[in-house]
């Protein structure tokens, strides 16, 4: 959100910053600010989007899951957003019936919001989103020398058919459950 407006006083800036405004610009605004303004939020939104589906952001996952959310250590809603998201995931990874709209009434947010914000932080839909989730924690488990069989991984992350869980781990991997164990 980029406000364009007439009010120029610090107090009207500031309260439109903190109901969320991305921008303020007090008219008359100059059109180059605009569109440099509007470059540097769509790159930045872009940033967030490639960290948000990483396999580093995945990593933390688990140890997140095991935390409680601190709102305090996070620097946007979007970040907060996603963060409560992939607990409510975490939370819920051994359920493979775990639907968009089970985490839209977890998260208090209607069905279409969940999906318009995954769509725009991630790139991806809420099931592609919940299925990188998956993926990255059953490498993890994977890379642990615990001795769970690939079944009893795919079991753990939610995924009831074993072929569906290889195919869909190699697409995001590039290798299949049982190659990435041993490399």
């Amino acid at each position: 959100v980029v406000l364009l407006t007439a009010k120029s006083d610090a107090e009207s800036r500031i309260q439109g910053l903190e109901q969320g405004a991305d921008a303020y610009l007090p008219k008359p605004f100059y059109e180059k600010e605009l569109l440099a303004t509007l470059k540097n939020l769509l790159e930045n939104r872009e940033k967030l989007r490639q960290h948000h589906t990483s396999a580093e952001f995945f990593g933390q996952a688990a140890k997140f899951a095991k935390t409680t959310l601190n709102t305090e250590a996070l620097t946007s809603r979007d970040e907060q957003f996603l963060h409560g998201l992939l607990s409510v995931v975490q939370l819920n990874i051994a359920h493979p019936n775990l639907t968009a709209e089970l985490l839209a009434e977890q998260l208090h947010i209607s069905y279409n919001s969940l999906f318009r914000k995954v769509k725009a932080l991630t790139g991806m839909g809420v099931t592609e989103y919940v299925r990188h989730i998956r993926l990255h924690q059953a490498a993890s488990l994977l890379a642990q020398p615990n001795g769970f069989s690939v079944s009893q991984v795919a079991q753990e992350v939610g995924f009831n058919n074993l072929s569906f869980f290889s195919r869909e781990f190699k697409k995001v991997m590039g290798s299949s459950p049982t190659e990435y164990r041993a490399g």
